[in-house]
């Protein structure tokens, strides 16, 4: 299992800052993960993926209207087949509270790989919690197995479940 944790720059840095910085996470994909790997990516991308379903990344709840850095993050997601896990739960979704706003903003994303999506169980944001800031905690509960492959024959490959 690889964990990753991401602060991605802001809106205000050039398109060139933020695309080396994509470029970036996705070296450290390469480099830190294998394709086998259960791999989770928590990070404040400071991009708005916007509500409705996309190819199966990303699911109907999440909030807003598509922002630059949105399409950054999607067209990432969808060459590295990255499920976008907080855009699929009705649970509470902004979090963050722009000062002097109403309005709340989905900017942070748990991704994880589109092969193991049925093993996150919730992903949600958690506003209230006791921290002096205008972000919420996010989280997400996985349902991870461990299972080793025993070949007896190599016509004949055993799950075995511990």
């Amino acid at each position: 299992m690889c964990i990753i944790q991401v602060y991605m720059l802001i809106m205000e840095n050039s398109k060139e800052e933020v695309g080396d910085m994509y470029e970036k996470v996705e070296q450290l994909l390469d480099a830190e993960t294998k394709g086998k790997d259960y791999t989770v990516v928590m990070a404040d991308f400071n991009a708005v993926v916007g509500e409705g379903k996309e190819d199966g990344y990303v699911g109907h709840y999440g909030l807003g209207y598509r922002n630059d850095l949105g399409l950054m993050l999607v067209d990432i997601c969808k060459r590295r087949q990255i499920y976008i896990a907080n855009t699929w739960f009705t649970q509470t979704r902004y979090t963050w509270l722009k000062l002097g706003d109403i309005a709340g903003y989905q900017i942070y994303y748990i991704l994880t790989n589109h092969r193991y999506w049925n093993c996150v169980c919730n992903a949600k944001a958690y506003p209230g919690v006791n921290v002096d800031s205008d972000h919420n905690t996010v989280v997400a509960k996985l349902n991870l197995m461990k299972f080793i492959v025993c070949s007896l024959d190599p016509r004949l490959t055993v799950a075995k479940k511990y």
